[in-house]
């Protein structure tokens, strides 16, 4: 993903400690045909952990 929009950071209270960001973009170049993605980053402020999923928006 070369220049992916990115939402502002949904930040969580300290009791959750989570950090959210939603990434869209597309894969692929050239001949290959570009593929639309929708990614979900969750951090973790007390472990420094970062896990990142694809989601699908419902309906589509």
């Amino acid at each position: 993903m070369d220049t992916p929009e990115v939402s502002a950071p949904v930040v969580f209270d300290d009791s959750v400690a989570k950090v959210a960001i939603l990434l869209r973009g597309s894969f692929g170049k050239g001949k290959s045909k570009a593929q639309n993605v929708n990614l979900i980053c969750l951090y973790d402020k007390k472990t420094g952990k970062a896990s990142i999923e694809e989601y699908r928006w419902l309906g589509k």
